[in-house]
C-alpha cells in the first residue's frame, strides 16, 4: 500500500525527529532519589514577597547583565564540557558556574575588589558529588553536595571530561615530581548555606538581580549546536514540548529592537560557540508587538526550571 503524507504531517515528523536528536546529545538526567532534599531555605527569598522586593530594591531595570555592571565583569570564565573528550556534564558546569559567579559577587561586596577568575572543580563534582556522570545529571544535587560537603577550586582536580572514583587524590591532589603524586589534605571547600529551585520570568529576574546567576534547564536542539551568534536566538519549540535536556546558566537580561526582552545565557560548549560562548534567548515577555508569537515558544523552555544557592564566604 502506498503511503502519502500531507505537508503538515511531514512538518510534524521533522519536528519529532528534531526532538529525538535533542535527547540523543542531552546531558540532563532528573534525579529520582525520593530522599533528595530539593530545598534548604532559612529565610524567604525576595521574589516570594513582591511588595518587599519593590520597597527595598524598587523596579527592576530594563537591562541587567552581570558581565557588565558599571563596566565591571563579575562572572567566571566560559568553559567547554566536551574536551578533552565528550562528556555530558552540562549539569555540573551550569551549576558550578552560576554559584561560582555568586561567590565572586558576594566576595566583592566584602573586599571591594572583583576577582572573576574563580572556577570550581567540575571534575571533583563528577568524582564525588553523586549528582550525575558524563551521561547526565541535575543541578540541585550539586547544591545539596555543596551544602553538606563543599566543592574545591578547579586546581584541586582539573577538568578531564571523565567519570572518576571519589578517591582522596580525586577530591584534591597534586604532584611534586614524576610519579610523586598524593592527595592534598588541607584545601578550601566552597559551601552554600541555602539552595532551592524556582521558575518563571519574574522570580528569575528578582533572584538574579539580588543574588546572582541561576542554573537553568533548556531544550537543546541540533540547530542550537550550530548557532554562530549575531542575533537573539529564535527557534520555535512549543512550550509544552520543550523538555529539559541541557543545563546552562542565566546571568541577566537585555533588550533587542526586534525581539524585545531577552535572557543572557552562558553555555558550556566553548568560547568558539555562539556569541563567544553566550546566547541570548527571548524571555516570556518578548515579542510585545506580535499577536502570534509567544516568547515561551521561542526560548527553549528556559523559564521552566532553575536552581539557586547562597555562598558561604571564606574567612582569609
Amino acid at each position: 500500500m502506498k503511503m502519502t503524507f500531507t505537508s503538515s504531517t511531514i512538518a510534524i515528523l521533522l519536528a519529532s525527529l528534531q526532538v529525538l536528536s535533542a535527547f540523543e546529545f542531552g546531558c540532563y538526567v532528573k534525579n529520582e532519589d525520593p530522599d533528595l532534599v530539593r530545598e534548604v531555605k532559612t529565610h524567604d527569598r525576595v521574589w516570594e514577597n513582591p511588595e518587599l522586593m519593590k520597597s527595598v530594591f524598587g523596579d527592576l531595570p530594563d537591562v541587567w547583565d552581570w558581565r557588565n555592571i558599571k563596566g565591571q565583569n563579575y562572572l567566571s570564565p566560559i568553559r567547554n564540557q566536551h574536551i578533552p573528550q565528550y562528556c555530558g556534564s552540562c549539569w555540573a558546569h551550569g551549576a558550578t558556574s552560576a554559584i561560582g559567579d555568586r561567590f565572586i559577587i558576594d566576595q566583592s561586596k566584602v573586599t571591594g575588589w572583583v576577582d572573576p577568575s574563580l572556577m570550581l572543580s567540575v571534575q571533583h563534582v563528577l568524582a564525588c558529588a553523586n549528582a550525575g556522570t558524563c551521561h547526565g545529571g541535575e543541578f540541585t544535587p550539586v547544591y545539596k553536595y555543596m551544602y553538606k560537603t563543599g566543592i574545591p577550586h578547579e586546581t584541586c582536580n582539573n577538568y578531564q571530561a571523565a567519570d572518576q572514583q571519589c578517591t582522596g587524590f580525586n577530591k584534591c591532589g597534586t604532584c611534586w615530581g614524576f610519579g610523586d603524586c598524593s592527595p592534598v589534605k588541607n584545601y578550601t571547600s566552597y559551601k552554600v548555606s541555602n539552595y532551592g529551585e524556582l521558575s518563571g520570568r519574574d522570580d528569575m529576574m528578582s533572584e538574579i538581580y539580588t543574588g546572582g546567576p541561576l542554573a537553568c534547564c533548556v531544550h537543546a536542539t541540533q540547530k542550537l549546536t550550530e548557532f554562530e551568534g549575531g542575533a537573539v536566538y529564535q527557534e520555535y519549540v512549543p512550550y509544552a514540548q520543550a523538555d529539559c535536556n541541557h543545563i546552562v546558566s542565566v546571568v541577566g537580561w537585555g533588550q533587542d529592537d526586534k525581539v524585545g526582552e531577552y535572557w543572557v545565557v552562558r553555555n558550556s560548549w566553548g568560547h568558539y560557540w555562539g556569541e563567544e560562548g553566550w546566547v541570548r534567548l527571548p524571555t516570556s515577555a518578548a515579542f510585545p508587538n506580535s499577536t502570534t508569537k509567544s516568547g515561551n515558544d521561542y526560548n527553549l523552555g528556559i523559564e521552566r526550571s532553575c536552581g539557586w544557592a547562597d555562598p558561604i564566604l571564606q574567612e582569609w
